[in-house]
This record gives C-alpha cells, structure tokens and sequence, in this order.
C-alpha cells in the first residue's frame, strides 16, 4: 500500500479526490431527481397524502431519531406507502399552512428537477467535497505521514455519511422503503468509519502513540459495532453506542498525545491549533442547534459529549418541517478540518 502511494503524484491524488467527489455527488444528484414531486404552496406541511394519514414521524429527516432498528423497519414500511400514492396520476393533498390554515387540493405529480433541489442538500454537497478535497491535499504532500493517512480517511467518510444524508434528509415527502434504508445504512456505514478514522488520527498524531499495527483494534471493535448496526442486530441502535464510545476513545488519546507533547514545543502548537478549531466548531454546533429548538431531544445524550458534535452524522441536516439553520452547522466541521490541513501543511516547513 505503501508503495503504491509513493507512486502515486500529488497531482493524481488531487485528481483522485476530485474523481471520488464528483462520482459522489452526481450520484446524490441521480438519486434526488425525477422522483415524483409536488407543487405545493410555500411552507406547506402535508398532513394526508391520498389515502394515507401521516403521523408525526413519518417527516422527520432522520430516522435514528426513532431510537431502536423496529420502529425505524416501521418507519421505511410507511415510506413505501407514502410514496405508492406519489407514483398516481393525481394525488389529493391535505397540507398545513405556516399560518396554521388546513387545505386540500389535488395534485399531478411530475418529475423532480435539479433547480428543485433545496439550498441545504447543495450545502450538504460542499460539505462533502471540501472535506475530501481537503483529505487530499493533506495526502498528497505527507504520504509517509501515518496522521496524515488517518486524516485522509476521515474526509473519505465525511461525504459517504453527508451526502448519503442529503438525499434522505431534503425529500420531500416520502421516498421508497428500500432506498431509503439504503441511505441511511450508508449514514451510518460513513458515520462509523469516520470515527474509526478519528480514533486512528489521535492515535498517530501528532506522533504515534503505538506501532501503526495497532490500528488494526479500533478497527476490528468498532468495525464489528458497525456491522451489527447494517445488519440490524438486536433492538436498540447500535451506533448510538458505537459513536459516543469513539467520542471518549479520541478524546482519551488527545489527553494522551497533549501530555506527551509537554516538552515539544512544536507538537504542542500543532494540538493547540487543533483544540482552537475544535472548540470554533462545537461553539458553532451549540449555538446553531439553540436556534433550531428541542427536536434534538430525542438523541439529548449526545449533546453530554463535545466531540460528538465534531461528527454526529445527523448533526446538519434539515428535513421536512425542520429549521432552516439546521445545515449550516456542517460549517464548523469544514473549519475544524481546515485548521488541521493547516497543521499538516505547516508540518512541511519544518
């Protein structure tokens, strides 16, 4: 592998990251686009689709809300429903007004276009790719670098969870049962191994704390924690153990890697940059999610552990009927991996 690396320009994996970003986002883009689409009065919130009554849940953007794998199983079976209507020639809407008026009226659904997509799926997508394109230029200039290896794979994850997100997450109303399963296992499938990737960054940065052969147990434990949360193992979500646990595992080891630093001025200026950015990022996460309200209630445990907010997968969507500051707190996670891509680079010159 090490090999191949070195082979490889830094211009080739410039152009590799670019690749990956644009093979990512068109997909998104595939994925959101001619599905059946209404048009709706501004702000409005459906309430009756055609013969189905919807219930509280049935527009929440991110089903790991629900808390446990059948109640989420209930959720993706009411989303076929759901979307079933949206496939007749005319659907009849009942929908809620911002001003608390009730209406109904008969639409003909038509095929959803790119200029219907909303501003946070397009925030979303920048997201992704500036984090991977970030990746990329840290790899580029420290392939040898074993941090700088953990920090590329981080920004690999970041689009895999957000962009999956973006498509779910702006729906709107229903997709179908199985895709949206799909995209939400792929959430979590990105959401995971990003931790995974930011165990093994603190780990190796700003010096290895173990021979790099010992990346291999976050891996392996943290690994199998995933696969029994895509296999839908038992009730209870598996990631929201799995994160949290990340969460402590990197905080423990940015302790560590901050004490060892003590007499190494350099190190130490490199994990000083990284807190700034760190606490830049939660500050921007806390107060954005004042402003959104208490539908994060459902998940309030995360909000104990600051790190989390650094790469809970949900923590920037918007859905149907949520705030529309919601997205903009993938923002402060661009600014935290900008401050370390400054670090990388910074390295360089010494």
């Amino acid at each position: 592998m090490s090999r191949f690396l070195y082979r490889l320009s830094p211009t080739a994996i410039m152009l590799t990251a670019a690749m990956i970003a644009l093979i990512l986002t068109s997909s998104a883009v595939l994925l959101s686009i001619d599905r059946p689409y209404l048009d709706l009065p501004q702000g409005a919130t459906p309430t009756v689709v055609g013969d189905v009554v919807l219930e509280e849940t049935d527009l929440i953007s991110e089903p790991d809300f629900l808390g446990t794998y059948p109640r989420m199983t209930a959720f993706f079976a009411r989303q076929d429903l759901i979307a079933a209507q949206l496939t007749k020639p005319e659907v009849s809407v009942t929908y809620m007004l911002p001003d608390g008026v009730t209406e109904t009226g008969v639409f003909t659904p038509r095929p959803r276009q790119i200029g219907d997509l909303p501003f946070p799926f397009w925030f979303q997508q920048g997201v992704g790719i500036l984090a991977l394109l970030v990746a990329g230029w840290v790899m580029s200039l420290r392939r040898e670098d074993w941090g700088a290896r953990m920090f590329a794979l981080t920004g690999l994850f970041v689009p895999v969870f957000a962009i999956a997100a973006s498509v779910y997450s702006t729906r709107q109303i229903a997709l179908p049962g199985d895709v949206f399963k799909l995209l939400s296992q792929t959430n979590h499938f990105g959401a995971g191994s990003f931790g995974i990737a930011l165990v093994g960054l603190f780990l190796m940065y700003p010096k290895p704390l173990f021979h790099p052969r010992w990346l291999l147990l976050p891996l392996v434990v943290f690994g199998t924690g995933i696969l029994l949360d895509l296999m839908y193992v038992g009730t209870d979500i598996w990631l929201n153990l799995v994160v949290p646990t990340q969460t402590l595992v990197a905080l423990v080891l940015g302790v560590v890697q901050w004490w060892r630093a003590r007499r190494d001025p350099l190190s130490r200026a490199g994990l000083r940059w990284f807190f700034l950015f760190s606490l830049v990022g939660v500050s921007l996460f806390v107060s954005l999610s004042v402003c959104r309200g208490a539908w994060h209630c459902g998940r309030r445990f995360h909000s104990t552990s600051l790190c989390l907010w650094l790469f809970q997968p949900d923590a920037h969507r918007t859905g149907p009927g949520h705030h529309p500051l919601a997205g903009l707190r993938a923002g402060s996670l661009c600014l935290l991996r900008l401050g370390l891509a400054c670090r990388c680079g910074a390295d360089l010159c010494h």
